[in-house]
């Protein structure tokens, strides 16, 4: 879950490997019918990669509060008054 947060954020401080720098230049390697193949990484590209500034306790926030949303989006509670 981490990761994938870490992925996702605004900018990301993780690269998805297989989405930010796939090309369409690059070999295939198939694996029982898998791409299992990864983009090389070129200099200009990591040059240009946008760079998260916050600090640890911000991303620590970001989080919680990423999931937090989503499992509230889900939740419901139901109080009943007898």
């Amino acid at each position: 879950m981490l990761i994938s947060y870490l992925q996702n954020c605004d900018p990301p401080v993780l690269p998805r490997l297989q989405e930010d720098f796939r090309s369409d230049n690059r070999g295939k390697r198939m694996v029982e019918n898998w791409d299992t193949s990864y983009a090389q990484v070129e200099e200009a590209l990591l040059k240009s990669w946008p760079k998260n500034k916050e600090s640890c306790a911000q991303l620590l926030i970001g989080y919680f509060d990423y999931y937090l949303d989503s499992i509230s989006e889900t939740l419901w509670f139901n109080v009943d008054e007898k």
